[in-house]
């Protein structure tokens, strides 16, 4: 997968050295994730001038010598990283403050509920390795066996009972049912005719009959899959 950045922000800098190790070591092993630290007021500045990239942001609520809380600052990532998972770690959640304000993926209570913490950010990579699987394919023929990205595929079609997916530079072939192949597809593919499933980002226009490619490629839509393309 893509590198996962996760950023523990927390305006004391033992709590935040100390969570930083401790995330660092247990995830030590598991590629492509950068974990960070950083004060309220770097993330702030980095929201301010669009630099904020985390995938995955752990933060305190009541912050030490600043104007704004954790929650406040949620709320400003929330506006401009919508995907990122928001996590609160805090000595307690005070009673004046909402963090049901916001969009965030769990509240942890820090010394008691340590694994959990942990544990949140090890489904949150689990569902990236499986978002990720979903978005390659491998195509086995031959002796030979070829990983592409699905977004590269336009079409899959069986011609002479080969399968063979079009991609803008080239054609692969391999031995497999449509069935098979459209469960390990994202859901952009549709099938729209027994032997031809299509990715709908390439779609320009189609009709009750016949689908029309950016390309100008043209594609049969057989009856029993028109539905599909009434919804």
């Amino acid at each position: 997968m893509a590198e996962m950045k996760i950023c523990v922000c927390d305006s004391d800098i033992i709590t935040r050295v100390k969570t930083y190790n401790t995330l660092k070591a247990k995830f030590a092993d598991v590629k492509d994730v950068l974990i960070v630290c950083s004060t309220p007021y770097d993330i702030l500045f980095d929201i301010e001038d669009e630099k904020f990239d985390y995938d995955v942001f752990i933060t305190d609520i009541i912050f030490i010598d600043t104007r704004f809380t954790g929650v406040e600052l949620v709320k400003k990532i929330n506006g401009v990283a919508p995907l990122c998972k928001c996590i609160y770690y805090t000595d307690q959640v005070p009673g004046n403050v909402d963090i049901y304000e916001t969009k965030h993926f769990n509240c942890v209570i820090k010394g008691i509920q340590d694994s959990r913490l942990e544990k949140c950010i090890t489904e949150i990579i689990n569902e990236a390795v499986e978002a990720r699987k979903n978005n390659t394919i491998k195509i086995k023929f031959d002796r030979s066996v070829n990983i592409i990205e699905c977004s590269k595929i336009r079409f899959i079609r069986i011609e002479n009972r080969v399968t063979k997916f079009y991609t803008d530079k080239e054609v692969l072939y391999e031995y497999k049912p449509l069935s098979q192949i459209q469960e390990e597809l994202p859901d952009n593919f549709i099938r729209c005719h027994n032997a031809i499933i299509v990715n709908r980002n390439y779609i320009k226009k189609f009709n009750r009959s016949v689908i029309t490619l950016d390309d100008g490629e043209k594609l049969k839509i057989g009856r029993r899959y028109v539905s599909s393309f009434e919804e």
